[in-house]
This record gives structure tokens, C-alpha cells and sequence, in this order.
């Protein structure tokens, strides 16, 4: 089962219509406009909501690679 739920979210991932924004700040935004409070972006990252405000103000540029690679997957779902 967890072999087809695997390629099933491959698939979505594959399917972006539009590409997704590339920068940090853009990401940011954009799960912003997703989930509507940067509390909730913050939730689904696991950082604090004061990280999400940095990182979407542009203050901090670079997150840890683990943190970084969880952005990378929230966008694509």
C-alpha cells in the first residue's frame, strides 16, 4: 500500500501545472497564500512562526538543509 501512495503523490508532484517559485521568500508566500497565517505555514515546517516571518521578510536567507527540503516538499504538495 504505501508503494502506491508513494508514486500517487510522485504523480501530483510531477503535475505542477505552473513551476514553483524558486526563491525562499517566494515559497514562503506562497504557502502563505495557501494556508492563509504564517502560523499554519509554520506548523506544517516544524520552525518557529518568528522563522517564517524572517524568512518571508527576507532577514534570514538560507535555512538548514532539513528545514529547507520540508519547504521544498510543502510546496510541491
Amino acid at each position: 500500500m504505501g508503494d502506491i501512495d508513494d508514486a500517487l503523490d510522485r504523480a501530483d508532484r510531477e503535475g505542477f501545472t505552473r513551476e514553483p517559485p524558486r526563491t525562499l521568500k517566494g515559497r514562503i508566500n506562497f504557502l502563505l497564500k495557501q494556508l492563509k497565517t504564517t502560523k499554519a505555514v509554520a506548523e506544517v515546517l516544524g520552525v518557529s512562526q518568528r522563522s517564517v516571518e524572517r524568512y518571508r521578510k527576507g532577514d534570514r536567507k538560507t535555512p538548514p538543509q532539513p528545514v529547507a527540503e520540508r519547504i521544498d516538499t510543502a510546496v510541491r504538495a
